[in-house]
């Protein structure tokens, strides 16, 4: 689906201070391209290329959502298929379990 850019919601497509980029999935009107060469913002057409900071924070970002996951799903089955059912326990088990996995 296009993403119409706006006066409203300019600001929510600008990832960098001096630049806008444009993609495939934009629309952005002439009035939108006068506003921002008034700013004296850079229009780029095609993709922004992530630096590695970026990539870094998001693929933390996405263990970190399966890690949560992971340990949901153990905590769940020491519950409910082993009984075991003291907090500290589950714990102590699902980190062992954890690292073994991120080995």
């Amino acid at each position: 689906m296009k993403k119409l850019i706006t006066k409203s919601n300019i600001d929510d497509f600008l990832v960098e201070e001096n630049k806008f980029y444009v993609d495939k999935s934009m629309i952005i009107t002439p009035g939108i391209k006068d506003i921002l060469r008034n700013k004296g913002i850079t229009i780029i057409y095609g993709e922004r290329q992530k630096n590695l900071d970026e990539e870094t924070r998001e693929s933390t970002e996405e263990n970190n959502r399966k890690d949560v996951k992971t340990e949901k799903k153990i905590g769940d089955l020491l519950i409910n298929e082993f009984g075991i059912s003291k907090p500290e326990i589950i714990e102590e088990i699902t980190l062992k379990i954890l690292a073994k996995i991120n080995e």
